[in-house]
């Protein structure tokens, strides 16, 4: 197992590497960035580069709360799909 951190700007993801599964265990954008794309442009270079030693990226989809906006619905948008295991999403490599 390995752990991998993702920076753009602001933003910040971990990734924990179990086989050929990359785990995303945080993603963090300050509230005031939020809405400004820096979300979506950290998640692009996540994929990207765990793409190049994974071939599933899996992530637990917190229920939207104080965010303003469905976080489930962006991780869809993003590419993600349900794995009907609960709260869990997954990206496979095409």
């Amino acid at each position: 197992m390995s752990t991998a951190r993702y920076f753009y700007k602001a933003a910040k993801a971990s990734i924990v590497h179990c086989g050929d599964v990359s785990t995303l265990t945080i993603i963090s954008v300050p509230s005031v960035k939020r809405g400004s794309g820096i979300g979506s442009e950290l998640m692009k270079r996540v994929i990207q580069g765990e793409f190049k030693r994974s071939r599933i990226i899996r992530l637990q989809c917190r229920p939207d709360d104080d965010l303003g906006f469905s976080v489930k619905a962006w991780y869809k948008r993003l590419g993600f799909k349900d794995t009907g295991e609960g709260t869990w999403m997954e990206l496979k490599k095409p």
